[in-house]
């Protein structure tokens, strides 16, 4: 009988135990069976103290990685970052939530990375939050350098010629182009994997031109992520 009564209280405690669990706390995230699409926010509750949320992120061509954070109710995490196949990168990494007085404020990390595969985990690190709304997300950003010298020239009448060095892999070429005063832009797309040889033929002779060129490359879904225009080349287009 004794046997019994000390057995009923254990079960009695281990489900009040349970009971005093805090109800904010989730299971992990786990977004690493196809890579996250970048400027597309990622939210969830927060789940236990240092749990990894993780993700997969395809890193289309040389550049810079920002990941944003934000923590809604407190929170805070350690970012590790790591090749497929499970190099260290970057770790401990720490992002906070940062509260000014009226909400929270994003929290970012930039980091240049090189074509390919990485996993990404970010481990939460908010011991003491208990606020049952308390949410994060992240935000994946991806940008790479644009060409400065592109060069414009006309080598006969009517025509314009742009030229300008790919740089790091590329999938093509935006190249715009107005006349000088004019407020809108003509804007054609060369897709091309080398440097940049493209004439543009029928423009009115003798008038001033305005061109710009950036680069794109494109992810394993079609999405395309474009560099920064360059500044403003001018020319004259021969009569």
């Amino acid at each position: 009988m004794k046997t019994v009564k000390k057995l009923c209280s254990l079960i009695l405690i281990l489900a009040l135990c349970v009971c005093l669990l805090p109800v904010w706390q989730t299971e992990a995230a786990d977004f690493s069976d196809e890579p996250i699409i970048y400027d597309v926010t990622y939210t969830g509750k927060l789940p236990e103290y240092r749990a990894e949320d993780t993700y997969l992120l395809s890193v289309p061509s040389s550049g810079t990685v920002s990941i944003s954070g934000h923590f809604v109710g407190g929170g805070s995490s350690y970012l590790n970052i790591y090749t497929i196949d499970g190099a260290a990168v970057k770790r401990d990494i720490y992002l906070d939530g940062k509260y000014n007085g009226v909400k929270y404020e994003d929290d970012v990390l930039t980091i240049a990375l090189e074509p390919g595969k990485y996993i990404v985990k970010a481990v939460n690190y908010s011991e003491y939050v208990q606020d049952p709304y308390a949410e994060y997300s992240y935000t994946f950003s991806f940008s790479f350098d644009s060409s400065t010298n592109a060069k414009v020239s006309s080598p006969k009448k009517g025509a314009l010629k742009v030229t300008a060095p790919k740089g790091t892999k590329i999938d093509g070429f935006e190249v715009r182009y107005r006349i000088s005063g004019d407020k809108s832009w003509k804007t054609v797309t060369v897709e091309t994997k080398k440097n940049l040889n493209k004439t543009f033929k029928k423009l009115k002779a003798g008038k001033n031109y305005e061109v710009q060129t950036r680069k794109y490359v494109s992810d394993e879904y079609g999405y395309k992520y474009y560099s920064n225009w360059t500044e403003i080349q001018k020319v004259t287009i021969k009569k």
